[in-house]
């Protein structure tokens, strides 16, 4: 991400891909480092997983072997519980989880937040900070709550 909070692609980043009966392809970003947008091409070209008839086609950031989706469109997916701090107006690498779900295999992924974020800023002299700590049972249950991107009703629902 930029001063102008455009999300940039860069090396290393990859995506999970669903489509048809193929699910939780590895794709990794090709394109122009740090651009906001680009090519994404297979880590591992040969390899395939059956799995459920998915009814459209999604892509999920950041790639996880664990992230699924059924045959109902429902996605499954794990949150990270700790999340490191990155300096500056962005956030860690695979913290920002954003999901794209279309139809057409021609259309561009346009990836949607899936999460929003909180942002601490100090002020002052010596001013430090070595953790924070959610701890509110309500708020960590918001945080844990299963949603469902939908295209077609709006996201998430």
């Amino acid at each position: 991400m930029n001063d102008s909070w455009e999300l940039r692609w860069n090396a290393g980043d990859e995506i999970s891909l669903f489509i048809g009966t193929v699910n939780n392809l590895e794709f990794g970003f090709s394109g122009e480092e740090g651009a906001t947008g680009g090519s994404f091409a297979p880590v591992n070209p040969n390899a395939t997983m059956d799995g459920a008839t998915v009814p459209h086609i999604y892509a999920v950031y950041p790639y996880a072997s664990g992230t699924t989706v059924s045959s109902d469109g429902k996605i499954s997916l794990v949150l990270p519980v700790e999340q490191a701090y990155y300096g500056g107006v962005s956030f860690a690498r695979g913290a920002n989880t954003m999901v794209s779900v279309t139809d057409n295999q021609s259309d561009k992924l346009l990836f949607k937040n899936v999460c929003g974020y909180v942002q601490f800023k100090l002020y002052g002299d010596g001013a430090s900070v070595t953790s924070v700590t959610l701890r509110r049972e309500s708020c960590l249950s918001a945080l844990r709550r299963r949603g469902r991107p939908d295209r077609y009703a709006g996201f998430p629902d």
